[in-house]
């Protein structure tokens, strides 16, 4: 799903995991930072993405899950100045053998299956980061404001409306509304005439 680079790395050792007989492990993990591109929009992490996580391997198959919180920022969806936004995702996955060992570098999820990844093996260690790289990305929301108050921009000038009023007219800014408000005001006039030619009759 995602592309980004993260510099990420979340080794898990399988073999103590195989070990442990399906015992969950459980680790408390600070990522590091970083900044990337979704989608056209530039994100970057304010501080350490937190990750509580837990893997039990048994029966042929590795499951993680846990949850993620970070903080982000990027830009205002209205004003285009700086807005922060909160991750907080719960996870899980579940690896299988499956994929080809010549593939095994790069887990693929399974078609129709989000949490499930096929790997060419179980065997010794893995490493889990570029699937909590995807629980950052599902975290962020389709729209970020800096607040819900915020009043954007001047469709005219571009000025910041949060920092103070333009001198824009709404008519100068967007000749559609001078056009909406004349034929409002003619179709006013033309509805009272008509009254009137109604009562006169």
């Amino acid at each position: 799903m995602s592309d980004i680079s993260s510099g990420w790395s979340v080794v898990l050792d399988l073999e103590r995991l195989r070990a442990l007989e399906g015992e969950p492990l459980e680790r408390e993990l600070e990522l590091p930072p970083f900044s990337f591109q979704y989608w056209g929009q530039s994100y970057e992490l304010e501080g350490p993405a937190k990750v509580s996580l837990f893997a039990s391997l048994s029966e042929g198959e590795l499951i993680v899950w846990g949850q993620m919180r970070a903080t982000l920022r990027t830009a205002c969806g209205r004003c285009l100045g700086p807005a922060l936004f909160e991750v907080d995702e719960p996870f899980t996955f579940v690896y299988r053998e499956g994929l080809p060992v010549e593939l095994e570098e790069e887990h693929q999820i399974a078609e129709g299956e989000e949490n499930e990844v096929l790997v060419g093996s179980l065997v010794g260690k893995l490493d889990v980061a570029h699937q909590l790289e995807e629980v950052l990305i599902l975290g962020i929301p389709p729209k970020v404001v800096c607040s819900e108050l915020c009043r954007g921009i001047c469709p005219s000038c571009g000025k910041n409306l949060n920092e103070g009023d333009c001198s824009c007219s709404l008519e100068a800014g967007d000749p559609r509304l001078s056009a909406l408000k004349e034929l409002l005001e003619g179709g006013g006039d033309a509805h009272g005439r008509a009254e009137e030619e109604d009562e006169q009759s």
